[in-house]
């Protein structure tokens, strides 16, 4: 498994570095200065993100499972399997949060159709 520490990266960039990469650790860094007593406290907490491609609804997402749907990057917040990323009728908040928004390529304009926040057409 690969390891890199990011300091200061975008969750854009963070994505694409994550999907492009084998499975890796992540370790994140940040430092608070508490200018009250002078003392200053770091904290780093690592998560191995698992980069798994297209959400696909046969397979069984682990915590930390990073897949792409709907122009968007969603990383697993715990184990499930059918539950669409970023769904809100059933939600699937609990399953799932956004990693790095994108753009949902929806192909030529149609009246009829109903568009969400970040359809592209």
């Amino acid at each position: 498994m690969s390891s890199i520490t990011i300091r200061g990266l975008s969750a854009a960039a963070m994505a694409c570095v994550a999907l492009a990469l084998p499975p890796l650790a992540v370790r994140v860094t940040a430092q608070t200065v508490y200018t009250g007593n002078g003392v200053s406290a770091a904290v780093t907490s690592a998560v191995t993100l698992r980069p798994r491609g297209a959400w696909s609804a046969s397979v069984t997402y682990l915590t930390n499972d990073l897949v792409t749907s709907r122009g968007s990057t969603w990383r697993a917040k715990r184990s499930s399997k059918g539950k669409v990323p970023g769904s809100t009728s059933p939600s699937t908040a609990a399953d799932w949060e956004l990693f790095a928004e994108g753009l949902n390529p929806q192909g030529n304009w149609i009246s009829t159709a109903t568009y969400n926040p970040n359809d592209l057409v």
